[in-house]
């Protein structure tokens, strides 16, 4: 009687576990492999790489606009872990109210002044850079624009050193001012240029359109040393000051995985 008692307990567990796993094995059908959307990455990086193209303007202009494009190969150590390489062209332009179209505008009206002997800071021109740094993406979701439209996307920050190719053009020490036929004021001012070593740190996010092909959006901070020089018209009480230049700029772009 008590062998026939434990065959009938034995029975029923096996009849409740097999019950259980047939409802979980249906729920996870209905649901999908798994309820953490994190977890179930559509596209993988892990050991790939990818190139970014990307061109942006500066958000901050004080003296001088940057217009900038750059070239971003980088190599996926993990899913959240990349080296990134920055490489570009910038092109540095005085704002409009410096510039020498007439005669009347701030840039050549100092430039005429023999007063002045106190050059302006953050006149520091970065014309190309050159970084190496690390990238980081703890952030990996998915958006749905529409019922049938999911995007995927992926939310980063990175941090680079290298070195920027700096230009700077003194508005206080110049030997000459001549009005041309063109509307064009020639002056000759104090220039100089220099490889300067520079920092860049960003925030980004990428939406990935295919396991190729991505559209990335970034707001990059690049910060280069900046020196410039109070009383030069007096060698005896010239002081040469050394600060630091923070450009940041909008970017935006496209990347492609290999």
């Amino acid at each position: 009687m008590k062998r026939n008692g434990c065959v009938r307990l034995a029975l029923v567990i096996a009849v409740a576990m097999s019950t259980w796993t047939a409802a979980a094995q249906t729920d996870r059908e209905a649901v999908g492999p798994s309820r953490e959307v994190v977890q179930e990455r559509l596209y993988v990086f892990d050991g790939r790489f990818d190139l970014s193209l990307m061109g942006g303007v500066a958000m901050n202009p004080k003296l001088i606009n940057h217009t900038a494009f750059l070239f971003r190969p980088a190599y996926h150590i993990t899913d959240a872990w990349s080296l990134e390489l920055t490489g570009g062209y910038v092109l540095a332009q005085e704002r409009q109210n410096l510039t020498n179209r007439n005669e009347d505008s701030i840039r050549v009206s100092m430039a005429a002044d023999p007063t002045l002997d106190n050059e302006f800071a953050d006149m520091g021109q970065m014309e190309w850079v050159a970084h190496g740094g690390i990238r980081w993406s703890p952030i990996y979701g998915k958006l749905n624009l529409a019922a049938e439209i999911p995007v995927h996307f992926g939310a980063y920050a990175s941090v680079a050193g290298g070195v920027a190719g700096v230009r700077r053009v003194s508005l206080a020490d110049c030997s000459s001012v001549t009005p041309g036929d063109d509307g064009f004021v020639r002056y000759d001012c104090h220039t100089t240029e220099d490889v300067k070593p520079s920092l860049g740190m960003a925030v980004g996010l990428r939406f990935y359109i295919a396991n190729w092909f991505a559209v990335r959006t970034e707001l990059s901070n690049f910060m280069f040393p900046d020196e410039y020089r109070l009383n030069f018209r007096n060698p005896a009480e010239m002081e040469e000051v050394t600060g630091i230049t923070s450009l940041l700029m909008f970017l935006g772009g496209v990347s492609f995985y290999f």
